[in-house]
């Protein structure tokens, strides 16, 4: 016996291949991972100009994203954290907290990222980056996959909630607002601080990291404003407060520590 399709059987049927369709698109473009900056040029008026010195590296993780460049050779870096959401070839950040050098902002920005894989990485295109002189500004830039397949309880994105230097037994607290991702195998730090003139730093830096036991990190730092730590790997006691917290203690070479304490991020 042949039975007919009614009209809003065959609209669901449409409407479910539409859906799966969609669904495999978005799954090309899921960004997880850790990735490294190749090239970026900025375009203007059909001029563009390209930069290779900046050593960057982004990384996405479940709802958060978090980037950190620096220039080698001078004082120039940047970082920015804040949530992303993917749509096809398209994704949207929104940037809560960024700094470079001495100007930072805690008000959210949204970017719109176009998005094509190239390679083992991806190419990103924000055509309304910003403008100078009343003149709209493209950016570009190529990214490398660099992430491997490793879970620890650090991945996501962490603030800093208090830090302080211990030197003998003296103890000096250190105020500064900083932000920390762990993920696929690899961290980024950015922070700002304020000197006595009340002057704002930024600093930043990234690597990879391991574990020799639950309690025993490695840092291994690859980029640092802070020249120390550059090409070194970093020995770091963790001490897991829950879940959601966690204090960790930095042996500096001069016998000193730095102790930091973190809570995660969470979408509200």
């Amino acid at each position: 016996m042949t039975r007919s399709i009614s009209n809003n059987t065959l609209v669901l049927f449409l409407w479910l291949i539409v859906g799966c369709m969609h669904d495999d698109e978005v799954k090309q473009f899921q960004m997880s991972g850790a990735y490294t900056l190749q090239q970026q040029w900025i375009m203007q008026e059909g001029a563009d100009t390209v930069f290779t010195r900046v050593q960057q590296l982004k990384m996405y993780n479940g709802d958060f994203v978090m980037y950190a460049g620096i220039a080698p050779g001078d004082s120039t870096c940047s970082f920015g954290v804040g949530t992303y959401s993917v749509r096809s070839d398209t994704i949207t950040e929104a940037i809560f907290f960024s700094a470079s050098n001495t100007v930072m902002s805690s008000m959210d920005k949204k970017y719109r990222l176009l998005v094509s894989k190239e390679g083992k990485g991806f190419k990103q295109v924000i055509p309304d980056f910003d403008k100078r002189k009343g003149k709209k500004r493209t950016l570009s830039e190529t990214y490398t996959s660099v992430g491997i397949t490793l879970a620890s309880p650090l991945d996501g994105l962490w603030k800093e909630d208090k830090a302080y230097f211990v030197v003998d037994q003296d103890t000096s607290i250190f105020k500064a607002t900083q932000y920390k991702m762990y993920h696929a195998g690899y961290f980024i730090y950015g922070q700002i601080w304020f000197d006595t003139q009340k002057k704002m730093h930024t600093a930043a830096g990234f690597g990879s990291f391991s574990f020799e036991g639950k309690d025993n990190l490695k840092e291994h730092v690859l980029v640092s404003t802070y020249n120390m730590f550059v090409n070194k790997t970093v020995e770091v006691t963790l001490e897991m407060l829950g879940t959601d917290k966690f204090k960790q203690t930095i042996y500096l070479p001069d016998g000193s520590q730095t102790v930091e304490h973190y809570s995660r991020i969470k979408l509200r």
